[in-house]
C-alpha cells in the first residue's frame, strides 16, 4: 500500500510543481494586464498621460503619470514623476520579462524593427489611445505569454506567440 502511494506521488509531483509555475506565470500576466489597464484608466480619468515602466532587471511595474516637462527639467524633474506613482508592483521572482518592444503612437513602422530600451515607459493618452507593444513574460520552465497593446484603441490583448512578428 505504501509502495503505490508513493509511485502515485512520484507520478503526480512533477505535474503539481508544473502546474504551479504555471499558475505564477498566469497570475503574473493578469497584474500586468491589470496595470496596463489601469494605466489606461487613469490617462482616461485625469486627463493626463500615464507611463506604464516595468524594469525587466528586478520586476517592479510603475504607472505614473508622464509629464515629459518635467523629465526635461535640470533638476529633480524625474524625481518629481516618480513621486506621483499611482501604482506600483512586482513580477513574482520565477517570472521574468524576455521581449519588450515599445511603438511610440505614430511610429508603429519604425519600431517594429528594434526592441525598446529596458525600462522604457509606455505612455497612455487621455483619449484612451496609447504607444503600441509587445510584452513577453517567461516562467522558469521557459513557458512564455505575450500581452500586446494596440495603440490606436489602448486595448490590451494576449496574443498567442506564434503570431509574432519574425525579427
Amino acid at each position: 500500500m505504501v509502495t503505490i502511494l508513493v509511485l502515485l506521488a512520484g507520478v503526480a509531483l512533477p505535474n503539481f510543481a508544473a502546474a504551479v509555475g504555471r499558475a505564477r506565470l498566469d497570475n503574473a500576466v493578469e497584474a500586468v494586464a491589470g496595470a496596463l489597464r489601469f494605466a489606461r484608466a487613469r490617462a482616461v480619468a485625469t486627463g493626463l498621460r500615464h507611463a506604464f515602466v516595468l524594469d525587466p532587471e528586478t520586476g517592479e511595474i510603475t504607472v505614473q503619470p508622464y509629464r515629459p516637462e518635467e523629465q526635461a527639467a535640470p533638476a529633480g524633474g524625474s524625481q518629481a514623476v516618480m513621486e506621483g506613482a499611482a501604482l506600483r508592483d512586482r513580477l513574482p521572482e520565477e517570472v521574468r520579462v524576455t521581449g519588450w518592444s515599445l511603438a511610440p503612437l505614430g511610429y508603429a513602422q519604425a519600431a517594429q524593427q528594434a526592441a525598446a530600451e529596458p525600462g522604457a515607459g509606455l505612455v497612455f493618452y487621455p483619449e484612451g489611445r496609447s504607444d503600441s507593444a509587445l510584452l513577453v513574460l517567461e516562467d522558469a520552465e521557459r513557458n512564455r505569454r505575450v500581452l500586446r497593446v494596440e495603440g490606436f484603441s489602448g486595448e490590451i490583448e494576449e496574443t498567442p506567440e506564434g503570431s509574432l512578428p519574425v525579427r
